[in-house]
């Protein structure tokens, strides 16, 4: 039985693997900042609340370290992820 010549599209399962394991890197590379980023969002979301909401009735101000604690780690949340992937793009080249 004759096989077809390893080329481009022969089929050859070795090379739709390294494509499949390179399209994998790259989207996992892009999902670990991103979740990171939305976890960092969601624990500032949630101190902020839970700050605020054991202070609903006190006359306290709602302005204290807890609720600028939340504020930062949102901001942070939001723009890590660009700036984690333009780092690693920047340091280990364009990863494709």
């Amino acid at each position: 039985m004759k096989y077809p010549k390893a080329g481009k599209n022969s089929g050859c399962p070795q090379k739709k693997s390294r494509a499949w394991n390179r399209i994998m890197v790259k989207i996992f590379s892009y999902i670990i900042p991103n979740l990171a980023g939305l976890a960092l969002i969601l624990l500032g979301w949630w101190t902020t609340i839970i700050n605020v909401a054991t202070l609903r009735f006190a006359g306290e101000s709602y302005f204290n370290k807890w609720t600028y604690t939340g504020l930062g780690l949102i901001i942070v949340g939001a723009y890590l992820p660009e700036i984690w992937i333009g780092i690693r793009n920047k340091l280990f080249g364009e990863k494709s």
